[in-house]
């Protein structure tokens, strides 16, 4: 019985380390909180992007976000890193540079990417 608890055990921690933790971002929410939840969510998508590592997810709840930002994202196919509207459609990132050329990312529906030679400045969300 005391091996099942171990194994048991054990596979409970690594699901929880795959797993990950998911922060929030919203246009009434404060970098100083802890962007845990809806209720103490991030002000901007550059303080959530700070933080993620492997099995996170970021979660941009609906409104308008101004700035750029960049940052060096590093998922596994074990644990990736998701980054996405708490409802698609809703989110809005300005960064005041145009960008063209969008096109449909081959095996998705509602992703595409456009060819960019700065710093990424916005994201598209259907």
């Amino acid at each position: 019985m005391k091996n099942i608890f171990v194994k048991i055990s054990l596979f409970l921690i690594v699901i929880s380390k795959v797993q990950g933790t998911e922060y929030f971002v919203s246009p009434r929410g404060s970098n100083d909180l802890e962007g845990t939840n809806t209720q103490n969510a991030f002000a901007s998508i550059g303080k959530g992007l700070g933080l993620l590592k492997p099995g996170d997810t970021l979660t941009i709840l609906p409104g308008t976000y101004q700035g750029s930002f960049s940052a060096k994202l590093s998922g596994t196919p074990e644990a990736p890193i998701t980054i996405r509207a708490q409802r698609p459609g809703t989110v809005v990132i300005r960064g005041d540079v145009p960008v063209s050329g969008f096109k449909l990312v081959e095996g998705s529906k509602y992703t595409f990417a456009a060819p960019f030679n700065k710093y990424v400045q916005g994201v598209s969300d259907r």
